[in-house]
């Protein structure tokens, strides 16, 4: 999972029951779900500094937004669900290299010279994740960009929403 998440050149997993399968040049961006007492209980002081735990984006639940006894999706929630599928199929086929816009370059470049250190926790438990956060951020920024359109150009708004998202999963982590 490492070696994907750093986007290995060139990555081969082969199998006594299966072909070699090639997934070369992929990127994996992992947002995990997890509520605060099974993240504590989960995981070591020691995993939170580096390897898979670092290269993982937690989403912390505190609690559900309201209860319902019966599960169903609404005719709107249906309609959604239709739409999400389509887009997901249609970002499952873009290709090509994105682009970063001046007005990107120029916010995440003010960020990361002057804001990226005071927004990092400062603990050294933490290195990793601290380490990874503008990769996060990037890749992130291509989700976002790829969500709206085809046009794989990843602008300012991309990047000021990826950096909110991130700060607020690891707020609700640390809290």
């Amino acid at each position: 999972m490492t070696d994907l998440f750093d986007c290995a050149d060139t990555w081969k997993y082969k199998t006594l029951s299966r072909k070699t399968e090639d997934i070369s040049n992929c990127f994996i961006t992992l947002i995990g779900g997890i509520t605060p007492a099974l993240l504590q209980e989960s995981l070591s002081q020691t995993s939170v500094g580096g390897g898979l735990i670092s290269r993982i984006i937690f989403v912390v639940g505190h609690g559900p937004k309201q209860r319902s006894a019966i599960q169903y999706l609404t005719e709107e929630e249906a309609d959604i669900h239709d739409k999400l599928k389509n887009d997901l199929q249609a970002i499952a086929n873009m290709k090509g290299v994105f682009k970063m816009s001046k007005d990107f370059l120029r916010a995440y470049i003010k960020w990361y010279e002057q804001e990226y250190d005071y927004n990092s926790v400062q603990n050294e438990k933490f290195a990793g994740y601290n380490n990874r956060k503008p990769l996060h951020i990037n890749k992130l920024c291509m989700l976002l960009s790829a969500s709206e359109s085809n046009d794989l150009i990843i602008t300012d708004k991309h990047f000021f929403t990826a950096l909110a998202f991130i700060c607020s999963a690891f707020a609700s982590i640390i809290s």
